[in-house]
């Protein structure tokens, strides 16, 4: 897919309007080859410790695709917004990254990755406990279902567990559970500054979203349903 000069910076100013769920759709589909890109680079040029921070990722890119390699002012109010929508996009790239990593270790197909095979640490060895790896696609199906009738919830939810990450994607010790972004939520201050509400607002657009996906955990280890954090 070929990017005109500009375009990315038109639907981040179309962005701005919550219900303009085209450009945000447009948007997405321009900036998930680019950090998918981004992060196989990255883990072939770290093999011995295959780590993705998240928000390292997303940044780059958006001085890459939006800057275009020129200087970000922290104080310029309309790069602050682009900044902010491509965030929320990047984010979502972040989750299904995330989730393609879960079907890999699963050996379940569907996974959006360009390879033949994962890169190394995407698959998890023989005797891996893998409830985290079943937990996150669950929690993914919850999302795709959620989003046909709260969009914002879902966002809020993405930031929330996939929005400041650090990805683990190594191979765990025999027996040992995998990392999962539900140990470290951003926080909901940091969730409204993205989405551009209140913290109150963050609060309960996540609170919808932890409401709808916790009934359909039930099915999983004990204890997985407390492990959104209130």
């Amino acid at each position: 897919m070929t990017t005109e000069p500009g375009e990315i910076t038109l639907l981040l100013r179309r962005c701005a309007n919550e219900d303009d769920e085209e450009a945000r759709e447009r948007l997405y589909r321009l900036v998930e080859p680019e950090l998918r890109q981004a992060a196989r680079q990255r883990l072939r040029r770290n093999s011995a410790e295959p780590l993705l921070q998240t928000t390292l990722l997303i940044d780059e890119a958006f001085m890459r695709l939006v800057l275009r390699g020129g200087p970000r002012d922290a104080h310029d109010r309309s790069q602050c917004e682009n900044h902010r929508h491509f965030y929320r996009a990047a984010t979502r790239v972040m989750r299904n990254l995330r989730i393609d990593v879960a079907r890999w270790r699963l050996r379940q197909p569907g996974a959006l990755i360009d390879e033949a095979e994962p890169p190394d640490g995407w698959q998890a060895p023989a005797g891996a406990n893998l409830e985290t790896e079943e937990l996150l696609l669950a929690i993914d199906a919850a999302l795709i279902e959620l989003a046909k009738v709260n969009r914002r919830a879902v966002a809020a939810f993405e930031l929330r567990y996939f929005g400041d990450q650090v990805l683990d994607l190594g191979s765990p010790a025999e027996g040992a559970r995998l990392p999962s972004p539900l140990d470290r939520p951003m926080r909901y201050q940091e969730v409204a500054d993205v989405l551009g509400v209140s913290v109150s607002t963050a609060h309960r657009f996540c609170q919808q979203a932890d409401d709808f996906i916790r009934p359909r955990l039930s099915g999983f280890y004990p204890g997985a349903r407390e492990e959104l954090s209130p």
